[in-house]
Protein backbone atom coordinates (compact mmCIF):
# COMPACT_ATOMS: atom_id res chain seq x y z
CA UNK A 1 0.00 0.00 0.00
CA UNK A 2 3.33 2.18 0.42
CA UNK A 3 3.63 2.65 -3.34
CA UNK A 4 -0.10 2.56 -4.52
CA UNK A 5 -0.50 5.55 -1.96
CA UNK A 6 2.05 7.74 -3.81
CA UNK A 7 2.61 6.60 -7.13
CA UNK A 8 -0.18 5.10 -10.33
CA UNK A 9 -0.71 1.81 -10.02
CA UNK A 10 0.62 1.24 -13.13
CA UNK A 11 4.12 2.26 -11.36
CA UNK A 12 3.59 0.38 -8.43
CA UNK A 13 2.77 -2.66 -10.37
CA UNK A 14 5.92 -1.89 -12.96
CA UNK A 15 8.28 -1.37 -9.56
CA UNK A 16 7.23 -4.39 -8.28
CA UNK A 17 7.79 -6.64 -11.00
CA UNK A 18 11.39 -4.87 -11.27
CA UNK A 19 11.38 -6.28 -7.14
CA UNK A 20 10.49 -9.68 -8.24
CA UNK A 21 12.94 -9.99 -11.08
CA UNK A 22 16.05 -9.39 -9.13
CA UNK A 23 14.99 -11.42 -5.37
CA UNK A 24 18.32 -11.10 -4.76
CA UNK A 25 18.61 -7.01 -4.47
CA UNK A 26 15.33 -6.61 -2.27
CA UNK A 27 13.94 -8.91 -0.38
CA UNK A 28 14.91 -12.13 1.21
CA UNK A 29 12.83 -14.99 -0.46
CA UNK A 30 13.47 -17.94 1.85
CA UNK A 31 13.46 -17.88 6.02
CA UNK A 32 17.13 -19.01 5.88
CA UNK A 33 17.87 -15.97 3.26
CA UNK A 34 16.37 -13.54 5.95
CA UNK A 35 17.92 -14.87 8.49
CA UNK A 36 21.27 -14.37 6.91
CA UNK A 37 20.38 -10.52 6.90
CA UNK A 38 19.38 -10.45 10.74
CA UNK A 39 23.22 -12.32 11.11
CA UNK A 40 24.79 -9.93 8.70
CA UNK A 41 23.65 -6.78 10.73
CA UNK A 42 24.02 -8.51 14.17
CA UNK A 43 27.87 -8.71 12.27
CA UNK A 44 27.68 -4.77 11.42
CA UNK A 45 26.38 -3.83 15.01
CA UNK A 46 28.69 -5.64 16.69
CA UNK A 47 31.68 -4.48 14.62
CA UNK A 48 30.33 -0.65 14.86
CA UNK A 49 29.45 -0.35 18.40
CA UNK A 50 30.29 -3.38 20.60
CA UNK A 51 28.49 -1.06 23.81
CA UNK A 52 24.76 -0.76 20.99
CA UNK A 53 25.55 -4.82 20.31
CA UNK A 54 25.68 -5.23 23.82
CA UNK A 55 22.42 -3.91 24.94
CA UNK A 56 20.13 -4.83 21.58
CA UNK A 57 21.90 -7.95 21.91
CA UNK A 58 20.34 -8.53 26.18
CA UNK A 59 16.47 -7.14 24.87
CA UNK A 60 16.51 -9.27 22.42
CA UNK A 61 16.75 -6.63 19.27
CA UNK A 62 19.29 -8.31 17.34
CA UNK A 63 17.17 -11.63 16.94
CA UNK A 64 14.77 -12.11 14.16
CA UNK A 65 11.58 -11.29 15.52
CA UNK A 66 13.66 -8.15 16.67
CA UNK A 67 14.52 -7.02 13.15
CA UNK A 68 11.21 -7.58 11.42
CA UNK A 69 10.55 -3.76 11.82
CA UNK A 70 13.64 -3.13 9.64
CA UNK A 71 13.52 -5.82 7.57
CA UNK A 72 9.75 -6.48 7.26
CA UNK A 73 8.12 -3.45 7.91
CA UNK A 74 10.35 -1.40 6.24
CA UNK A 75 10.72 1.21 9.55
CA UNK A 76 7.20 2.23 9.45
CA UNK A 77 7.02 1.05 13.23
CA UNK A 78 10.06 3.35 13.59
CA UNK A 79 10.40 6.57 11.11
CA UNK A 80 7.47 9.01 9.97
CA UNK A 81 5.74 8.69 6.98
CA UNK A 82 7.74 10.99 5.11
CA UNK A 83 11.34 9.55 6.54
CA UNK A 84 9.67 5.85 5.16
CA UNK A 85 8.86 7.45 1.55
CA UNK A 86 12.52 9.16 1.52
CA UNK A 87 13.38 5.87 2.38
CA UNK A 88 11.34 3.81 -0.25
CA UNK A 89 12.84 5.99 -2.69
CA UNK A 90 16.71 5.06 -1.33
CA UNK A 91 15.49 1.61 -1.73
CA UNK A 92 14.14 1.24 -5.19
CA UNK A 93 17.33 2.47 -6.87
CA UNK A 94 19.77 0.63 -4.27
CA UNK A 95 18.32 -2.32 -2.82
CA UNK A 96 18.83 -4.20 0.18
CA UNK A 97 22.07 -2.07 0.82
CA UNK A 98 20.03 0.60 1.58
CA UNK A 99 18.22 -1.08 4.88
CA UNK A 100 21.91 -1.76 6.56
CA UNK A 101 23.01 1.90 5.82
CA UNK A 102 19.64 3.25 7.47
CA UNK A 103 18.92 0.60 10.19
CA UNK A 104 23.24 1.50 11.08
CA UNK A 105 22.91 5.19 11.08
CA UNK A 106 19.79 4.81 13.21
CA UNK A 107 21.73 2.96 16.54
CA UNK A 108 24.56 6.12 15.69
Amino acid sequence: TLLLTNMPASYAYATIREMINDTSQFIPVSQKEYYSWCKSYEFYVQKQSSAHYKVMESCGALKPEGLDPIFKRFFTSMLKRKDVLHFMDIYLVEGCKAYFRLALSLIK
